[in-house]
């Protein structure tokens, strides 16, 4: 009988998605957030081997699972190399780290994990593409 009610008021109160955040969807389902990740694709977590999945984390408040899920985001981000995004003129703009860094191509390969090498260079890195941009063109 307990078993039957339970079933019951799982569907009368089903998840509710309260926000999509980047590649996740937060769901509050039975007074938890669960962070979603969407390449699970469709997920019920009225079903307990949904809700069990390893990928699928729930937290007390939509903080947490918002905090949970800028931190996943930045642990990959600073997994990935750098990245050529664009050639300005005479110089490469990389991505690396959230950072858009200004290469002169005359330098060949530099090693932005080496603080040194970025020194020694005077490699300058912006917050957005859009100012790597605009620093290659006023400057040169």
């Amino acid at each position: 009988m307990v078993e039957k009610r339970l079933k019951e008021e799982r569907w009368q109160h089903p998840p509710q998605l309260i926000k999509k955040v980047r590649q996740c969807n937060i769901v509050l389902y039975q007074e938890k957030y669960f962070v979603i990740p969407h390449r699970l694709g469709k997920i019920d977590l009225r079903k307990e081997s949904d809700v069990n999945r390893s990928e699928i984390e729930s937290l007390a408040t939509l903080e947490e699972a918002q905090d949970l899920v800028e931190k996943r985001l930045k642990e990959e981000r600073w997994q990935h190399p750098p990245q050529l995004i664009k050639k300005v003129r005479q110089c490469n703009i990389v991505l690396y780290q959230e950072k858009y860094f200004v290469v002169p191509r005359h330098l060949g390969s530099i090693d932005l994990d080496d603080k040194a090498c970025i020194e020694r260079y005077h490699l300058e890195s912006m917050p957005t593409l859009q100012e790597a941009k605009r620093l290659i063109i006023e400057k040169r």
